[in-house]
This record gives structure tokens, sequence and C-alpha cells, in this order.
């Protein structure tokens, strides 16, 4: 086994979390870690919105799919467009692409794993099935995310 335990720095190049989780863990101030107090430093502009949604990325490959989970989270729009979107994908399909999911570490939530099928799609990604199964799928998301994230749905993810 890994001797320092999970390491999710190191295990995922983005991050997204919603304001209730971010307030939460901050209220700890005695055992908040270096990088963490940092993190707080750089986001102390937010702590005081009524809602928000944090992301943050290595590099800018990651935001699209990163975003793509906040507007999910923040626009029930959006998300009610989405799970109409997943809900037309064949149910064999759908367990394949949570299987892949599993494997690569995430929980096996209903919603956890909807809301990333949802962001590995709209990237492209093929979750462990064939393009030729997922090509439509991803076009929908991207016309649904490009009508919500406006110039720049276009911008990180063009056409």
């Amino acid at each position: 086994g890994n001797e320092q335990g999970f390491r999710y720095y190191d295990t995922w190049s983005g991050f997204n979390v919603p304001c209730d989780i971010v307030h939460a863990v901050l209220e700890d101030t005695d055992s908040l870690l270096p990088r963490e107090r940092a993190f707080q430093q750089v986001i102390a502009p937010a702590l005081s919105v009524r809602r928000f949604y944090v992301v943050g990325t290595c590099g800018s490959v990651g935001l699209p799919h990163e975003l793509s989970h906040g507007l999910y989270e923040m626009r029930p729009d959006y998300r009610a467009e989405v799970d109409q979107a997943l809900a037309v994908i064949p149910p064999m399909l759908k367990r394949q692409m949570e299987q892949d999911l599993v494997g690569r570490g995430y929980a096996r939530v209903e919603r956890i794993l909807r809301d990333e099928i949802h962001a590995y799609l709209l990237e492209g990604h093929c979750l462990g099935c064939h393009l030729a199964e997922t090509a439509l799928h991803t076009h929908r998301l991207r016309s649904i995310f490009h009508n919500h994230a406006g110039d720049l749905g276009w911008h990180l993810l063009p056409g």
C-alpha cells in the first residue's frame, strides 16, 4: 500500500469544490496544512460571497472539465439540460463509463459519476468506450456547455 495515503495533489491535475465544503474545511484553522493556508489566502475575497465554486487546474487543458463541474453545481438550468442529455445514454454504455471512472478512483456515488461522465464526455474522452459510441453525446454536451458558458465556453472548447 501507499505509506503516505491518498495524495490528491499528485493524483488529479484539477479540482472543484463547492463553497459549503470550502467553508467547512477552513473553519478548522488549527489543522490546515501550509498549502491549505495558501489556498485560503488566495480565495479570501470569495469567502464573503453568498455562493461560490472553486475550480483549479495545473493548466488550461483541464479548465473546461472543472468549469463544467461548477456550472453543473451552480446552475440548475444547466444541470437539468445535462441530465436530460445523459438520460439518453444506453444503460449498458453508461455502466461501462461508470466502471471506467470507478477504476480511476472515483466514488461509486450516482451524482458524482453522472457529473464526471458529463465532464469527461464534454472533453471528448471516451471513458473506456469507443468514439463511435460517445461522439454524439459529446456533441450534445458541448452544445449545452456553449449555450451556458458563453464566450468563455467557445474559448475553452472551440466548435
